[in-house]
């Protein structure tokens, strides 16, 4: 990526302007530009860091399997394209697998059954760690897991991952307050903990949830949020301990405040290096004689449920399909997972993915092709989740389902929109605190929104940030939102993910432009409150049309600006993807 400083990008905009050659260019968002500073100068972003996500939170690859043992679910019974049933074939083979700890379960190319009957329990599991599910492709030509029958059971999939205890206990207690985006916390006594130990803060505080939405009123129906108070449930692994000080390796996504309920610290039993890679998962509910109805009766809403995984970490999922189903993805108190390349195709059905109780997970070049009623989500206490360059179905809708899910990134997800998230109305508000969208393209939906409504279905988000939105023309209303910047046009860096995780990991990060421009009215920065005047997005501007001698005035433009290039420092930033 190449960025250009602001002298050059005005003297290259009066150069188009004397030629009348459009151009248009990306500006660097103020908001990153005081991450990076806060970063810099050890401050408290206003932004979360959102590269702690992904496998190995992004800081490697995803693990090389081709010399892993074997375990064909042909050599164990299973038989493609018959008319039999390969639900014991395969679980025998993730068995043997497990038992000698760990290998590759793989498909040959063809179609397998799954689900002979519709008894609720009888599913595929997989227990332990560093075991992979391998097709053959999730094309035509590929390999097809084909469940028939359905299973009327929320929270029943046929594929579960988990380890066989999820039991927590009681480790110690956090004794000082401890910053949002910070890495360390002091404890009562540290004996019992240890470097790379997988740990849970966990707490049910009213106290919590009323300095965490203080000034925002937490309304008379969120009767959880009242009575139980905010569910803390963040997952973190030890980098380091000094006495009762322990260095977290990822951040801290809310401040943590001691009041009289304890902020306890639990041991939290995982499993790791669990991939699924190169299927297409097919379900049966495209042979159901009714479309979908949201909540009209369990079959709709759970009959084909594909794929849940609970207390995964260092995860995967990429180059799958998932067709034909009720529910997609389900995730549960995971951390640092990665899925890439995911579709979603044929009928569509209650849920794609949704993420929960989770920390660090990344969902990258994807697409929902079915527009499931709720589209990429997230819920329940989950933090640090990030969409990045997610397609929609148009008019689509994200789902923040409610139980204050909080420090989220939607990145370049396009063509759906803000409203109609879900959730038990007792559970609201639908999102806590930095809800970020950035370089995000709305299609459908409201036209307007406010982000603290009382309304059922609606939009409920803590003070949301939104940078570089695009797309339908939409109007918020003002103090129910943190900043709106750089509206109806691309912002700098295009993908804030990207642009963090090359910051942390050291690459260079976008230059600061050498003057700073006043903000436009209507913007904000931080938790301040919008103007007056409520910013209304407006689609990109077409281009203008050439006059007469466009090309040859256009050609004598290239060489100024050659030349202009040569004589200004250009920053070239290498990014680093990551996973």
């Amino acid at each position: 990526m190449r960025l250009l400083n602001n002298k050059t990008l005005r003297a290259i905009s009066v150069l188009c302007s004397l030629t009348f050659v459009p151009c248009t260019f990306a500006e660097v968002a103020p908001l990153w530009l005081q991450f990076e500073a806060a970063k810099a100068n050890g401050d408290e972003p206003t932004l979360p860091d959102f590269s702690y996500a992904g496998y190995d939170y992004s800081e490697s690859e995803l693990p090389d399997i081709s010399n892993w043992a074997v375990f064909n679910v042909a050599d164990y019974g299973a038989i493609a394209n018959d008319d039999n049933y390969d639900d014991q074939a395969i679980q025998l083979a993730i068995d043997a697998a497990q038992n000698a700890g760990g290998g590759v379960v793989m498909f040959p190319a063809g179609r397998f059954l799954v689900s002979p009957n519709e008894t609720v329990g009888e599913n595929i599991f997989i227990r332990a760690s560093n075991i992979v599910l391998k097709g053959a492709g999730a094309g035509d030509n590929g390999t097809e897991i084909f469940k028939v029958n359905k299973k009327v059971n929320n929270g029943e999939f046929i594929f579960e991952v988990s380890p066989t205890s999820t039991g927590e206990s009681v480790i110690t207690t956090v004794v000082e307050n401890a910053q949002r985006e910070s890495f360390e916390i002091v404890v009562a006594d540290a004996s019992q903990l240890s470097v790379g130990q997988r740990i849970l803060l966990r707490a049910d505080s009213v106290e919590l949830a009323q300095s965490y939405y203080s000034p925002l009123a937490i309304r008379s129906e969120w009767t959880r949020l009242l009575n139980d108070g905010f569910n803390l449930r963040e997952i973190h692994s030890i980098a380091a301990i000094n006495g009762n000080t322990v260095r977290l390796r990822e951040p801290l996504h809310i401040s943590l405040t001691i009041g009289s309920t304890p902020i306890q610290v639990r041991s939290y039993n995982m499993i790791n290096n669990v991939g699924i890679e190169d299927i297409r998962f097919k379900g049966n509910w495209d042979s159901y004689p009714e479309d979908f109805d949201h909540h009209k009766d369990d079959i709709h809403d759970y009959a084909w449920n594909a794929l849940r995984l609970d207390n995964v970490e260092n995860g995967w999922i990429q180059n799958v399909e998932f067709k034909d189903w009720n529910q997609g993805i389900y995730i549960d108190g995971s951390a640092a997972l990665t899925l890439r390349n995911i579709t979603f195709t044929g009928k569509k059905g209650h849920m794609s993915i949704h993420t929960r109780r989770s920390y660090g997970v990344l969902i990258k070049d994807s697409a929902d092709h079915a527009g499931h009623h709720h589209g990429p989500g997230v819920g329940y206490w989950g933090c640090g989740t990030v969409y990045l360059r997610y397609q929609m179905l148009a008019g689509q809708n994200i789902d923040s389902h409610s139980g204050s899910p909080y420090a989220t990134l939607f990145d370049n997800v396009t063509n759906g929109h803000l409203s109609n998230n879900g959730g038990p109305h007792e559970s609201y508000p639908h999102h806590g605190k930095h809800l970020v969208a950035w370089n995000m393209t709305l299609e459908g939906g409201p036209d307007s929104y406010n982000f603290w409504s009382a309304s059922r279905n609606g939009h409920t988000f803590a003070m949301p940030y939104f940078i570089g939105l695009q797309g339908k023309s939409v109007s918020f209303t003002e103090g129910t939102y943190s900043a709106n910047e750089l509206l109806g046009q691309m912002a700098e860096p295009a993908s804030l993910f990207e642009a963090q995780l090359a910051l942390r990991l050291g690459s260079a990060a976008p230059e600061q432009p050498e003057e700073t421009e006043q903000e436009p009215e209507g913007e904000t920065g931080g938790e301040q409150q919008p103007t007056e005047e409520t910013p209304t997005a407006q689609p990109n501007p077409p281009n203008a049309s050439n006059t007469s001698g466009g090309g040859a005035i256009g050609g004598l433009l290239l060489v100024l600006l050659m030349v202009l290039a040569a004589a200004t420092k250009i920053n070239y930033t290498t990014r680093r993807a990551g996973n």
